[in-house]
């Protein structure tokens, strides 16, 4: 289910729930920084998937985070949509971009940087 009617007149995309929301239906001041650093991700990848990642693979945006924090210490060009490479965007700061969306999606909240 990709989204869902979240009350209040809100729609929910899955995609963007923190762990703690869609397994304990409660939110913290860190479920935003969570939602963006799954934007960070679309951004940097250009796409909901990545290319390195198969189409079937079910995985949640933290666990794929793990695969980016991977590639940022190996070579983050591989994740990088070829737009952004067109642009001459310097790889140090296409890492530091990658490296905030690894925090912000971290699985615990308190590991996750503030919005403010």
């Amino acid at each position: 289910m990709e989204e869902s009617y979240g009350g209040a007149g809100h729609y929910l995309c899955w995609k963007f729930v923190p762990p703690e929301y869609a397994f304990y239906g409660s939110l913290t001041e860190k479920a935003d920084a969570y939602s963006y650093g799954v934007l960070l991700f679309y951004i940097l990848t250009g796409s909901t998937r990545n290319r390195f990642i198969q189409e079937d693979d079910q995985r949640f945006w933290p666990s794929l985070a793990l695969d980016i924090d991977h590639v940022v210490s190996n070579g983050i060009l591989d994740v990088v949509d070829p737009a952004l490479l067109q642009e001459g965007s310097e790889e140090a700061k296409l890492r530091d971009f990658a490296v905030l969306g690894v925090k912000c999606v971290s699985p615990q909240a308190e590991n996750r940087p503030t919005m403010i």
